[in-house]
């Protein structure tokens, strides 16, 4: 990932956001305020979810989904450089034809460009580079050229020769380059190349930082009455947030606000917006209090998990509940205790710390007990 000088700032004077209307709908938007568009500066916009950085032509982004995102500033600069002479025949194979001597102090992703008097077909083969980036102690070289096209001001266009820079050579106060060519007996008597114009690209980031939200979650607010004498439960919603009108549509494919003449069980809705945002709540209506329940209890171990069991109780509820784990001469080896119920229970129960062999394991509470056979390997 590139440098950058600055800091990143976030999005409270800086940036506009709209939030989406819900998690599934990719509705949102970001203005950058400060968004001005200069033939030197660009803008990349990414989400933190994607990792990649995508143009960004304008000052607004849309459809975009909740989540944290980015955008980047690009400054570049080109300042031109004095071309110095440089004659040295020492390279093997190479002569010495232009020399620079410059300070990146400030200045991040260095490359340096090079006008010749005329084109190169084979850049790599007759163009290399010697630069020291502590006053000519140690030397690098490089014969890494690449070709670039740019136009100048009047919109004639020129060919350059481009050598990029290590991030070694950021942030330095002399940098010193040396480039060589083949030598001319090597260029079948061509005369030498010429510098005409040098100068150095720099650049210069500033992040900003930003979160798209969501507007406004749908929420459901219920009534649940259970059971008094038997088939007489029933539930009553009352929605906010998302964007009205709303759809209500139940488990059992009913639709609406309010169920009655409600047997004891589980009842689940899905609640839909305008926008097609969607939450969803599940509801338990309890047997009459005082009701013998038959109740269900189980403890099975887990095949993926070793000594972990999934405890299920269902049709017990309202009061407090022991489970007890015994060895085979009726040792107590551990008791759970469990709060009172309002709607059937499943999670897993971790018994690892039990040594190896068989137990038993009795749920009870008022009016039920039961005993299950249990084996930790």
């Amino acid at each position: 990932m590139a440098m950058w000088s600055g800091q990143i700032h976030g999005q409270q004077d800086l940036i506009r956001v709209i939030d989406t209307s819900c998690e599934e709908i990719c509705d949102g938007s970001a203005e950058l305020i400060t968004f001005r568009y200069l033939p030197e500066r660009y803008f990349y916009w990414m989400s933190e979810s994607d990792g990649k950085y995508h143009p960004m032509n304008e000052a607004v982004l849309e459809e975009l989904c909740p989540g944290q995102y980015r955008i980047r500033k690009v400054d570049v600069q080109m300042d031109e450089i004095p071309i110095g002479e440089f004659q040295d025949t020492t390279l093997m194979g190479f002569e010495g034809i232009s020399r620079f001597v410059f300070s990146s102090t400030g200045r991040k992703e260095l490359s340096l460009y090079m006008r010749l008097d005329r084109e190169i077909n084979h850049l790599n083969y007759y163009l290399k580079a010697e630069y020291s980036i502590d006053g000519g102690v140690t030397w690098s070289s490089s014969q890494q050229f690449h070709q670039k096209v740019m136009e100048d001001a009047a919109g004639r266009k020129h060919i350059y020769y481009m050598l990029n820079f290590p991030r070694s050579a950021h942030d330095q106060e002399e940098i010193i380059v040396k480039i060589y060519q083949r030598k001319t007996e090597q260029l079948s008597g061509q005369p030498q190349f010429q510098v005409l114009r040098s100068f150095i690209e720099s650049k210069e980031y500033e992040e900003y930082a930003f979160e798209v939200g969501i507007k406004h979650h749908i929420r459901i607010q219920s009534t649940v009455s259970n059971e008094l004498e038997g088939g007489d439960g029933y539930i009553s919603l009352a929605l906010r947030g998302g964007t009205p009108p709303y759809q209500c549509e139940w488990d059992d494919g009913t639709e609406g606000l309010k169920r009655t003449h409600l047997q004891r069980g589980t009842y689940s809705v899905k609640v839909r917006d305008r926008k097609n945002c969607q939450e969803t709540a599940r509801f338990v209506v309890l047997p009459p209090e005082g009701e013998e329940s038959l109740g269900r209890f189980a403890l099975d171990a887990r095949e993926d998990l070793i000594g972990t069991f999934r405890l299920q109780i269902k049709d017990l509820y309202r009061k407090p509940l022991e489970l007890i784990i015994t060895s085979l001469d009726s040792t107590m080896v551990k008791k759970f205790e469990i709060n009172p119920l309002y709607e059937d229970l499943t999670m897993d129960l971790d018994l690892s710390f039990l040594n190896t062999g068989e137990y038993q394991a009795t749920l009870s509470t008022s009016g039920f007990s039961k005993n299950v056979a249990i084996r930790i390997d």
